[in-house]
């Protein structure tokens, strides 16, 4: 059995506005029924089933994938005015809602909230899960390159404690990307670094102390975390800032965090199952953004050094555990 964790839709009430949004990044509908997703930098081309489920469902079987966890990628919702984001969350969600209510037994729906309000995120969090049946929520590593770690964001972490979700973190343009514009660095490396930095400041702000039962998964396996952990560390011992709000190293909080499997590498996926441990890495591939196809990242796991009953633990027992399925 697989469950992919990572996998992206676009709503077809968020694709309404997208397609009229004249800013960036906006969606084009193509005549085959891909989307066109426009940014400053480039232009990324989406199959079709990004917002066709039936089209999805074909693409599951294809890839031996049984449960999809659907979460909106980036543009999140914060790019429109908060008067505007706030009813596009509420659409997003009740048109996420009716979609996976047709396929109950292959997809189950993550939340995205409105987080230029965050009253009217957590108002929306908790409709999206105790009113829509949705499992968990997806919130953007940063909201014009400022990562949603202040004593203003807390009541949505705590709402997500409360409720026994997990919250699934998804990199956006970080700030100062425009370095990163050639080459699709943004893609390839801003992402990660937003990621990398939402999660330090989350340690660092006490976060994890004021919500210890926080369950929060971080993308693209852990981004930085992982390899950058002993650094990160090594802060705490040494600064004197970096002691303000918490009490324990860093090691201890960034060790409880969750993982996807996507980064194509072999021996980065071993070291991020050590790091992580094998009750908290999920497959998930990215889909359907084409830097890595399901069929390899399933490849890498497989041909991890490790048990049969271990790499079941990564495809799919701990995600049935997560999302309390089993």
């Amino acid at each position: 059995m697989k469950i992919d964790f990572h996998h992206h839709i676009f709503p077809k009430a968020y694709l309404k506005e997208l397609s009229t949004w004249t800013g960036y990044p906006r969606a084009r509908l193509e005549p085959d029924g891909r989307i066109a997703l426009v940014r400053k930098a480039d232009e990324v081309l989406l199959r079709s089933s990004v917002h066709d489920n039936e089209a999805r469902i074909k693409d599951l079987d294809k890839f031996g994938i049984d449960i999809a966890v659907l979460t909106l990628p980036n543009p999140f919702v914060d790019i429109f005015p908060i008067e505007r984001g706030i009813p596009i969350a509420r659409a997003v969600n009740e048109n996420l809602a009716e979609e996976v209510k047709k396929y109950p037994d292959r997809l189950v729906g993550f939340a995205t909230l409105p987080l230029r309000d965050p009253l009217a995120a957590v108002e929306e969090l908790t409709r999206a899960i105790t009113e829509l049946g949705l499992k968990g929520v997806c919130i953007p590593a940063s909201i014009d390159g400022q990562s949603p770690t202040s004593s203003q964001f807390i009541p949505i972490y705590e709402t997500a404690s409360r409720l026994d979700i997990p919250v699934f973190v998804h990199p956006n343009i970080p700030a100062g990307s425009e370095p990163m514009s050639p080459y699709r660095l943004i893609t390839i490396l801003g992402y990660l670094y937003d990621t990398t930095l939402m999660v330090s400041k989350l340690v660092f702000e006490g976060i994890f102390d004021r919500v210890p039962n926080l369950k929060l998964i971080i993308s693209h396996q852990g981004a930085a975390i992982p390899y950058l952990a002993g650094r990160i560390n090594q802060g705490y011992i040494e600064y004197k800032e970096c002691k303000a709000n918490i009490n324990r190293p860093p090691m201890e909080y960034l060790k409880r965090l969750y993982t996807d499997t996507i980064s194509f590498d072999h021996e980065a996926m071993m070291f991020a199952y050590r790091f992580f441990g094998e009750d908290q890495l999920l497959y998930g591939t990215d889909y359907p953004f084409l830097l890595g196809t399901p069929s390899t990242i399933a490849e890498d796991v497989n041909g991890l050094d490790i048990t049969n009953e271990q790499k079941d633990k990564i495809f799919h027992k701990n995600a049935l555990s997560i999302l309390k399925l089993s």
